[in-house]
């Protein structure tokens, strides 16, 4: 069954709302996995020591998935953490 663009998904998690494409971008097109970690760099700004919880409570994200947004954007030498 394919979604179009006025469907929306459902979301797994409660706290994570499902999300749709923009207008204009198709569905199968979007990569929601890419906004989330923009989005996660985005709530960094440029503030420095926030804290994981800090970041979940800013994107409105569980803790695990900020967490693992952020451990791959250290990986990638995006971020960088402190003793925190």
């Amino acid at each position: 069954m394919a979604l179009n663009m006025t469907q929306k998904t459902k979301s797994k998690n409660p706290k994570t709302p499902a999300r749709k494409a923009p207008a204009g971008i198709a569905t199968r097109d979007y990569v929601q996995s890419l906004e989330r970690g923009l989005t996660v760099l985005k709530s960094l700004g440029t503030s420095t020591g926030l804290s994981l919880a800090e970041v979940a409570r800013a994107t409105t994200m569980t803790r695990a998935a900020a967490r693992r947004f952020l451990l791959t954007l250290e990986a990638m030498g995006y971020v960088g953490k402190d003793d925190r």
